[in-house]
């Protein structure tokens, strides 16, 4: 996208569904948990006016314990210019990133009333590999 004028500008970022989960789980002494943040998208629609995308999102640990969180967001951008679909996979992490920075919120909210404290996690959004570990 060019840098001066984006050729996207977003409408709205919805919350569509959220799931959550303590997990109670007995982990051998010395094991480590390392979290995860799993990021998976569909382009539901693009007409030459608007590109609509569905993301999920799922937070959790490895191996299993403390929580899960699964999170599902629309996201609507407004066409200026054309764009290729291309174009728009080659800059979803930057288009996912509304619905990043939402979810990083939610989870901080949703882990304090769950564990007693905010888990804090990067609002970054990380396809590759579908796998951002925090």
């Amino acid at each position: 996208m060019s840098q001066d004028k984006p050729k996207l500008e977003l409408v709205k970022t919805r919350l569509e569904k959220v799931d959550s989960r303590t997990i109670k789980s007995e982990r051998k002494s010395g094991e480590r948990l390392r979290m995860l943040t799993e990021w998976n998208y569909v382009i539901n629609k693009k007409t030459s006016d608007f590109v609509v995308i569905s993301a999920t999102c799922r937070t959790r640990f490895v191996p299993e314990g403390l929580f899960e969180i699964l999170s599902e967001f629309s996201l609507v951008y407004r066409c200026r210019e054309d764009i290729s679909r291309d174009q728009i996979e080659n800059n979803m992490e930057s288009l996912l990133f509304p619905a990043g920075e939402q979810n990083a919120l939610l989870v901080a909210q949703l882990t304090d009333k769950m564990r007693g404290s905010p888990m804090v996690i990067s609002p970054k959004v990380k396809l590759q590999g579908d796998m951002n570990l925090n």
